[in-house]
């Protein structure tokens, strides 16, 4: 993957995040209770490019002597619960002070140590909760998001699924004992295939999937001797492909949203299959664009604005909630919308730099491998360009 290819990927997990910011201080501060739909799309652009990137840079590690389940695990752990404890944390303080203080109080049906349970152990979108609560009656077994923290559900949907492609791709080799991965496997699968078809973001773990397809197509074909780049024929193939890929996307969104019940406009559908196959056909196309020019740099904005997406998905609606919950909002959308922006996105960068940025010396202590040292910016120096993106 040359540097241009990485800063499209970089480009696309910013414009993602700053979508579901976005949608979230429309619908929270703007226009309480309405919603564009926005931030769904920022959502399917996450999974999209998080299918992509942990299956290539998982079949590019495999190349290297000593890679397997117990390494592979212990990265993507690192990468997701480094941020994510500190932020449940922070999520549990910030409602905790709502609670106490504030004169509005929302999400207090969410505010329970068995919802705070199972955030922590990736279980709020596990079908075996909601089979309890939806099936057998029994409400009180409910395993939701924890309080303010509602975007955190596609954080356990991504999580089982990096658990069940580990387990998969690395099966039972080595001779270690069966039933133990047997037995994780089983509690890791539900969650992905019960999202394939239903739940909330339904298929969300397919176009994972079918990302993840596409990045074994594309590691094949790296490994081809001989591959050329794209011709100037072929690159206007690709051009067109994503002219046509945007007008049927424009398209699909206006009949979802409107013209397939003839009723008022209400928000955008993101979750949509057809949108997935187009979405994943664009980024494609922009991707293979990308592919011949081995020249040029990373750009270092966009790779800095990518490195805290993550703690910006994480922590952003809670801080707007409360924000808005303790009445600090002018009450002018234009200049609410400046102030909540900003205010989150520097937040979020302090929290990066407080606890995320550090996620790989983490997973070299567990591992035993030597750390990466740490240069200004907290990059890792000689860090590969394929980047794992999750958030």
């Amino acid at each position: 993957m040359n540097p241009l290819q990485a800063t499209l990927l970089d480009a696309l997990r910013v414009f993602a995040a700053q979508m579901v910011l976005i949608g979230h201080i429309y619908s929270i501060v703007l226009y309480p209770g309405h919603s564009l739909g926005i931030g769904d799309l920022g959502v399917v652009i996450f999974f999209v490019l998080s299918g992509f990137l942990i299956v290539y840079t998982t079949l590019n590690r495999l190349e290297g002597p000593g890679y397997g389940l117990r390494g592979y695990l212990t990265d993507r752990f690192c990468r997701v619960f480094v941020p994510y404890l500190p932020a449940l944390l922070c999520i549990l303080a910030m409602d905790s002070a709502v609670r106490a203080w504030a004169p509005t109080q929302i999400y207090g049906d969410y505010y329970k140590v068995r919802h705070f349970v199972a955030s922590l152990l990736m279980l709020q979108q596990h079908p075996a909760g909601l089979f309890i609560d939806q099936i057998m009656g029994l409400s009180v077994f409910k395993l939701a998001t924890f309080g303010s923290a509602r975007p955190l559900w596609t954080v356990a949907v991504e999580w089982w699924l990096y658990v069940t492609f580990g387990l998969l791709l690395f099966g039972f080799q080595g001779g270690a004992q069966t039933w133990p991965r047997v037995l994780a496997l089983m509690v890791a699968l539900p969650v992905p295939l019960f999202n394939m078809v239903a739940g909330t973001g339904p298929g969300l773990s397919l176009l994972w999937c079918m990302s993840g397809g596409l990045a074994w197509l594309y590691w094949r074909a790296k490994k081809a001797p001989g591959v050329p780049s794209p011709s100037v024929g072929v690159k206007w193939v690709l051009r067109g492909v994503f002219g046509v890929v945007l007008l049927l996307f424009v398209a699909r969104l206006a009949w979802t949203g409107w013209l397939e019940h003839r009723a008022s406009f209400e928000r955008l559908i993101f979750y949509d299959f057809n949108l997935y196959v187009l979405i994943i056909i664009g980024c494609a196309a922009l991707f293979l664009l990308r592919m011949d020019r081995k020249d040029g740099a990373r750009n270092r904005v966009t790779r800095f604005a990518a490195d805290y997406s993550y703690s910006l998905y994480l922590i952003h609606y809670s801080f707007i909630v409360l924000l808005h919950a303790f009445g600090l909002f002018t009450g002018k959308p234009v200049l609410d919308f400046l102030i909540f922006f900003v205010a989150c996105n520097v937040v979020s960068v302090v929290f990066w730099f407080l606890f995320e940025r550090h996620y790989r010396r983490v997973a070299a202590f567990l591992s035993g491998r030597r750390s990466l040292p740490i240069a200004s910016g907290g990059k890792a120096v000689h860090r590969p360009v394929t980047e794992s993106p999750r958030r």
